[in-house]
């Protein structure tokens, strides 16, 4: 039995672009397994009335014009959650498609797949039947839209998940979309060269073949049909709500007959691939609602062949957060750090943070900014001087050396325990292994985006401070539940 699988659009599309155009090769290679019917998002564009969104953006955030649509984009990602206008809508008219019954999982690409992800918490905070599986594309975890309780989760879910994201993407980065992959227990990440779209390659289409290989061994709940008997269906008007990264790396496209409801895509036709401005939907001047009614566009899905970091994260930023600066946005920008505080919340780690700071690149720089932002007690010895080093060999193995940052790293120990050929990381393998800047490195290999095994100097004192994957923001805990966070190797490494 095939799979069926609720599939969410993307801004500035509809149901009948996405299935025609942005997962169309996905839908053929994939016909025989899966069946995707996707919704249309109920409020629809001025400029066009076929193109919709699942929420819109009030004027003092946006102007409206599509020239400032990626200024908006960075502004959004400086805060960390937002007022969306008819988020609330999408998410009852979605919820009562999903209540209908008969899908095995969901599908969400960008806006989309934010409304994906809060479908599934919500589902889980209420005990209720929940999606067996998400695919989620191009989807970000920050900023947070408002409007859903159990959005984003206090746990994460438990729920297997699939996060695909382009490595090219200028309108969500990389880790605003492992932040939402963090709200997932072990999910697995797929990343493509390309940018904002979802990718239709045949390394892609096998990544998701893959992913779904399990389920389909098991049974899908709706018959296997193809895509000319496939009727497309519509939503129940939405309901009163009731109360209370494991990474692929990838390595042709034709067409195939899709049954469409009648939604006016005809303005949309000439775009081949998602980008920017497809989903965005160029120029945005004015805001309408539609009614929550949305057409589903149905389409059968091929046989087949045989990162991350699970997190919690806040509806509010915890006490010293600030939104984010120009300069903390700025490659390799702000993952680490994201990654570091989920790490620390889901452990229930009782810590200080300060900032955003006049950034700080040397351990003398990190006393003077602690002490005149209001830390008292803050010495060099207290310091935590994380420092990213390569083992010996030729496939690549790192060590993060933590330290008193009055102390300086013996060599001789260090190449003792690790071998004679053990060397400080670039700058490049720094940004590539800790995610973030020489000098931002935090003490945490395990919020690291690539492994890494850690030692922790023996005399290091019992309440740490350090940079936290930002030069702009300090951490202060104790020793004690940093070793039961990160479980470092205690050794003597310094002098």
């Amino acid at each position: 039995m095939a799979l069926r699988v609720l599939a969410l659009h993307g801004f500035g599309q509809n149901a009948s672009v996405f299935m025609e155009k942005r997962v169309k090769e996905i839908t053929r290679k994939l016909r025989d397994i899966l069946v995707l019917q996707a919704l249309d998002a109920p409020h629809t564009l001025p400029y066009d009335p076929s193109l919709r969104g699942w929420w819109v953006y009030p004027p003092e955030l946006w102007d409206g014009r599509g020239e400032t649509i990626q200024a908006l984009a960075e502004e959004l990602l400086k805060v960390p959650d937002f007022e969306p206008l008819g988020f609330r809508e999408s998410f009852e008219a979605v919820l009562a498609e999903w209540s209908r019954g008969g899908y095995d999982g969901i599908l969400g690409f960008s806006q989309g797949a934010i409304l994906a992800a809060a479908l599934c918490c919500e589902l889980h905070r209420r005990g209720a039947p929940a999606p067996r599986f998400a695919v989620l594309i191009s989807g970000f975890g920050r900023p947070v839209p408002r409007g859903v309780e159990a959005y984003p989760p206090q746990a994460p879910l438990p729920m297997p998940s699939l996060h695909i994201w382009g490595l090219a993407d200028d309108h969500i980065p990389g880790w605003a979309s492992e932040t939402l992959a963090g709200y997932f227990e072990n999910p697995r990440v797929y990343t493509h060269p390309g940018g904002h779209f979802v990718p239709q390659k045949a390394a892609d289409v096998d990544a998701i073949k893959d992913f779904l290989f399990p389920f389909i061994k098991d049974g899908g709940a709706a018959n296997s049909t193809s895509a000319a008997a496939a009727a497309p269906t519509k939503p129940r008007p939405p309901q009163p709500r009731p109360g209370p990264p494991q990474t692929q790396e990838p390595p042709k496209q034709k067409a195939d007959d899709v049954l469409v409801a009648p939604s006016g895509a005809q303005a949309l036709a000439q775009a081949s691939t998602a980008c920017i401005s497809d989903e965005l939907g160029g120029a945005l001047r004015y805001y309408t609602r539609a009614p929550p009614a949305a057409a589903l566009v149905c389409a059968s899905v091929a046989a087949p062949s045989t990162a991350a970091l699970a997190s919690e994260s806040p509806r509010t930023p915890p006490e010293g957060v600030a939104d984010y600066i120009e300069a903390e946005l700025e490659a390799p920008g702000p993952g680490t750090f994201e990654r570091l505080l989920a790490l620390l919340r889901r452990e229930s780690i009782d810590f200080s943070l300060l900032g955003p700071h006049p950034p700080c690149r040397t351990s003398e720089d990190s006393v003077r900014v602690r002490l005149e932002g209001g830390w008292e007690g803050v010495t060099l010895h207290s310091g935590a001087k994380a420092m990213l080093l390569r083992a010996p060999g030729t496939e690549e193995r790192w060590i993060l050396t933590v330290l008193p940052a009055d102390k300086k790293l013996s060599w001789r120990k260090v190449r003792a325990l690790k071998g004679k050929a053990t060397r400080m990381a670039t700058e490049e393998e720094v940004g590539r292994v800790a995610g973030c800047l020489p000098g931002a490195v935090p003490p945490f290999a395990a919020a690291f985006p690539a492994p890494a095994e850690c030692l922790l100097d023996e005399q290091m004192p019992q309440t740490m401070n350090f940079n936290c994957g930002l030069r702009t923001r300090s951490i202060r805990m104790s020793r004690a539940d940093y070793e039961r966070v990160q479980s470092p190797e205690v050794v003597d490494i310094a002098e």
